[in-house]
């Protein structure tokens, strides 16, 4: 079971217009593609995260020995 959400049209023009003016303020420099270390890097971190928090359907706060072995894989 999925859950969508519908925002009203000027909530999301707000939100761009918000994220256009804080771009505005910012460098140049940093509005740049990433190079592909460091995209690797980013999409690491999160494939990491989902692994200390667990994909295997546990409750929260359980052990999940299975991500402890992947990740122990991703650190060696």
């Amino acid at each position: 079971m999925g859950y969508n959400a519908i925002y009203p049209v000027e909530a999301i023009a707000a939100h761009r217009a918000f994220i256009a003016r804080r771009r505005s303020l910012r460098p140049s420099e940093e509005h740049r593609t990433p190079t592909a270390a460091e995209w690797d890097a980013f999409l690491g971190h999160f494939e990491r995260r989902k692994l200390s928090i667990g994909i295997c359907a546990r409750a929260f706060g359980t052990s999940c020995a299975g991500a402890r072995d992947e990740l122990a894989q991703m650190d060696a």
